[in-house]
């Protein structure tokens, strides 16, 4: 009898390799002519260049999803940017979002919003202070769409990290403070003086040691203190102020963790916690932004793939190569909130073509994997397209499939897990310049 179940166990173990090995070989096949056939027969094509309103097929994927993600494979990817703009002009006039929401300060976008709104004059100098698809370098300039419809008070913009430069972002928030609590600069002055002196000479060196990072943290916890005691009318103009003084606490951690180690590339621990406060405050503000300040608004979030991206450790070979595992990314840590069911999340891919890189010069794309996503879609008639994972017939996609998002690297994974829907753009022009 014990030879009996031993063989039968024996037999399953052999079965369970067969399946396995049967999955996994369909996963390194090419891509058949069928396959091309079925993704030419569930995608929608579109034009970028004409009226944003060829956009109209986002209706039925995005329903009503209060929050749509649309995320770029890198920021030297300027096809990406222009497609970007003009699904943003859609859905904002078409489907009715009132918020733009980037992964980008609550300062700097504060600071390119009020300027936007009040000139018609942008320079480079304006742009820098505004996220990557704000530069006014690209083939599409969404710059005036959005300042007719800030001027005409049909779009507000957000920013949910804390890329800033830390002088100007503690003294802008320490001005309106203490216009805020009706206090005179010399109260500020006092609490901060060293501080502020240190800001003005160092700029950010000056919080990357841990006795100033402990300093500043403490005295900021005394202003949201000191906020948290308005009275029960001044609770919502306080708001504001208290979630960038918290912003501002997540990046002087996050300069601390990131600059004060020697060995970083070394330490995972310290990798992790650098990696941790960006994404983490990202998901904060954004339940902040749909509980508090926008309870009722549709919200579009310009946020790179990686960010984007759910459920990574369902993403082959992700968690070796590109973050700790217990690390949780934006999407990740979205999906793990009461607005889970409420994101729609577009990823960009490219067969082909060019990006740009730091200083103005420009890499070529790899060539796309045969038994990947990339390349079915170059063997269709497309240069342009949209798919959507949940909504198509290709079985065959919700199963293990090779897709490049971010990196630059071929991920297996069954992508309807990590987004929703994908762009396709076949030749990639780059963008030179970006922050």
């Amino acid at each position: 009898m014990p030879i009996v179940c031993h063989e039968k166990v024996k037999c399953l173990s052999i079965a369970f390799l067969i399946v396995f090995s049967y999955q996994n070989l369909k996963s390194q096949q090419p891509v058949n002519s069928v396959a091309v056939e079925c993704i030419e027969d569930n995608s929608f094509p579109f034009n970028p260049n004409s009226d944003s309103k060829n956009f109209n097929f986002l209706k039925s994927s995005i329903a009503n999803k209060r929050i749509v993600m649309l995320s770029e494979a890198d920021y030297g990817d300027g096809t990406s940017y222009q497609v970007m703009s003009q699904m943003m002009e859609f859905l904002i006039d078409s489907m009715g979002f009132k918020v733009v929401a980037f992964d980008n300060s609550n300062v700097d976008i504060n600071y390119f919003q009020n300027k936007i709104s009040q000139t018609d004059s942008i320079n480079a100098f304006d742009t820098y202070f505004g996220p990557n698809i704000l530069n006014a370098s690209y083939g599409f300039n969404i710059i005036p769409f959005l300042q007719t419809r800030i001027k005409e008070k049909k779009l507000e913009l957000f920013g949910l990290n804390f890329q800033m430069r830390l002088d100007s972002a503690v003294n802008c928030l320490l001005k309106e403070t203490c216009n805020f609590l009706q206090c005179d600069d010399s109260v500020i002055d006092r609490t901060f003086v060293s501080l502020l002196s240190n800001l003005k000479q160092f700029g950010y060196k000056a919080f990357l040691i841990d006795s100033y990072a402990r300093i500043l943290l403490q005295k900021i916890d005394l202003l949201i203190a000191a906020l948290n005691k308005t009275t029960p009318q001044n609770v919502k103009e306080a708001q504001p102020i208290i979630r960038q003084w918290t912003n501002v606490k997540y990046f002087v951690t996050w300069l601390n963790r990131r600059f004060s180690f020697v060995n970083e590339a070394e330490d995972v621990k310290v990798t992790a916690s650098y990696l941790a406060a960006r994404d983490s405050t990202m998901a904060e503000n954004l339940v902040w932004m749909l509980n508090f300040l926008y309870p009722r608004e549709k919200i579009i979030i310009n946020v790179s793939a990686y960010h984007a991206s759910r459920f990574c450790y369902k993403i082959e070979d992700f968690n070796e190569c590109c973050k700790p595992v217990d690390v949780k990314t934006f999407g990740e840590l979205m999906a793990g909130t009461p607005f889970k069911d409420d994101i729609y999340s577009i990823v960009f891919v490219s067969s082909g073509g060019f990006r740009g890189i730091e200083g103005k010069e420009i890499k070529k794309l790899p060539v796309p994997k045969r038994n990947s996503i990339e390349y079915a879609f170059s063997k269709t008639k497309f240069d342009y397209a949209f798919l959507d994972f949940k909504r198509n017939k290709c079985d065959w996609l919700n199963q293990g499939i090779f897709m490049a998002p971010f990196f630059d690297r071929y991920f297996l994974a069954n992508w309807s897990d990590i987004f929703s829907g994908i762009v396709y753009i076949r030749d990639m022009k780059p963008n030179y310049f970006f922050r």
